[in-house]
């Protein structure tokens, strides 16, 4: 009777769980970044329930791990199998998702180049698996309601730093949920404590915090929203100019290993130079950057 109970616990946090993985995935798969980006949805989905059902059973952490890692690999390739031309048997879809992740590798390893964009989905696929799982994990076995929005707001803020900016609504709407799994996961350990010193509360009590959360999440949302931007200081540039190497680096690996992606063709405000601060909001001007004189047409490029 008490494990049964236990199970029945959280489902208003697991619902929240979900609606916040999937507005990590909307965005991803509304930028288009390549075809056979909708499995996204049914992968946080498997990976929300998969993460709640082991983190409610009893095994120990590393049990359930391994036990998540199986369901992880059989649901991506199950879903991986999909995108794959129907004619193909089960059989031949497996054989042919281990060859292209195999020859994809082979490429990262030797320095060469893919356009393979399967192996995009899949790797995204992964990402997002593991973020679900992990959000479910810390917030029903663990009870740490932060770390489980962490990882998945990182995928978000990595997808926005490249999607069009007509996607920032994603990040409204994932706040909103984030917020709301932090307001009632903190109201679920209480719950358990006060059953524990056997204290008396209403039963619909946690209707009264949703709605509460709702309307707290709304105004927070709303402030933050409508607050000026932050300007530039002189520690986010010494951070910028430390980090541009490595990322640079990273960008060039990415750019080799998933050559077919869609891109957006992000564009930078006075990028003469090899250092771009991290800085505040953009007020472009009209002050003449250069006069150039030429006897025929020239394409100038400012930065690569």
């Amino acid at each position: 009777m008490k494990s049964e109970s236990r199970l029945q616990e959280g489902w208003t946090v697991l619902v929240l769980i979900i609606c916040m993985l999937l507005s990590v995935a909307w965005p991803i798969h509304t930028a288009k970044w390549a075809e056979g980006l909708d499995i996204l949805y049914l992968v946080v989905v498997g990976s929300a329930l998969a993460g709640f059902f082991l983190a409610k059973s009893r095994f120990p952490g590393v049990v359930a791990h391994l036990f998540s890692l199986v369901y992880g690999v059989a649901w991506l390739a199950f879903l991986g199998g999909t995108l794959l031309p129907p004619q193909f048997t089960w059989r031949e879809k497996l054989i042919e998702l281990g060859f292209r992740i195999n020859a994809w590798l082979w490429e990262a390893l030797h320095g060469g180049t893919s356009s393979d964009n399967l192996i995009f989905v899949l790797f995204l696929a992964t990402v997002l698996w593991l973020a679900g799982y992990i959000s479910a994990w810390y917030n029903f076995r663990e009870n740490k309601a932060w770390e489980s929005i962490i990882p998945s707001g990182l995928v978000l803020l990595w997808n926005l730093y490249y999607a069009p900016q007509r996607l920032e609504l994603s990040l409204v709407a994932y706040l909103f949920f984030a917020l709301l799994v932090v307001i009632n996961s903190n109201l679920q350990v209480r719950k358990r404590e006060w059953r524990t010193a056997r204290v008396k509360y209403s039963a619909d009590i946690g209707l009264a915090f949703l709605r509460a959360g709702v309307i707290f999440s709304l105004v927070v949302i709303s402030l933050a929203w409508l607050a000026p931007d932050a300007a530039a200081n002189q520690w986010l540039s010494d951070m910028g100019s430390h980090l541009e190497g490595p990322w640079l680096e990273v960008q060039e690996n990415w750019g080799r290993l998933f050559s077919a992606l869609r891109s957006y063709g992000k564009t930078y405000p006075n990028p003469f130079g090899n250092v771009l601060s991290l800085t505040g909001p953009v007020h472009l001007s009209e002050v003449a950057v250069m006069d150039v004189q030429a006897s025929m047409g020239r394409y100038w490029r400012a930065a690569t």
